[in-house]
């Protein structure tokens, strides 16, 4: 039993510093996303920039980035952790449900898509003024 109550601590903290633990010293990180949002119903698209770090609403979505990563400078393989939530009206209040949380990836959109009967998002890049490379991060 103390065995099977450590493996679940260590899995729980490995599973929530995964987000912020870089183990790749090449990754090159940025500070902004541009995705394309596709709107089935009114079959229009649209290209969005965000902001890593900041909220922010498109139509009934809303989208929180993370994190924004190009494997190695200028590979054009670019990553970026992003939770999305429906913003749902009914019966006179506001639901808000999350309908994705995880990786996204520009060269590869299908191997973890949002699945959404309106919409469909894919990141075509990261990108930033002035690009930072990330060091691998050390636990003290």
């Amino acid at each position: 039993m103390k065995y099977i109550l450590m493996l679940c601590t260590v899995l729980f903290t490995t599973s929530t510093m995964a987000v912020d633990m870089v183990v790749d010293p090449n990754l090159v990180a940025y500070d902004r996303a541009l995705i394309q949002v596709v709107d089935k119903k009114k079959s229009q698209s649209q290209q969005i920039e965000l902001q890593v770090g900041e909220k922010m609403l498109f139509e009934d979505l809303q989208f929180n980035v993370k994190k924004c990563y190009e494997r190695y400078e200028n590979s054009r393989d670019f990553w970026f952790f992003v939770e999305i939530q429906d913003k749902q009206r009914e019966f006179e209040t506001e639901e808000v449900s999350r309908v994705f949380s995880g990786w996204m990836s520009s060269k590869s959109p299908s191997l973890s898509a949002l699945e959404h009967p309106v919409y469909d998002v894919q990141l075509i890049k990261c990108f930033s003024s002035t690009a930072v490379v990330k060091e691998k991060t050390q636990e003290e």
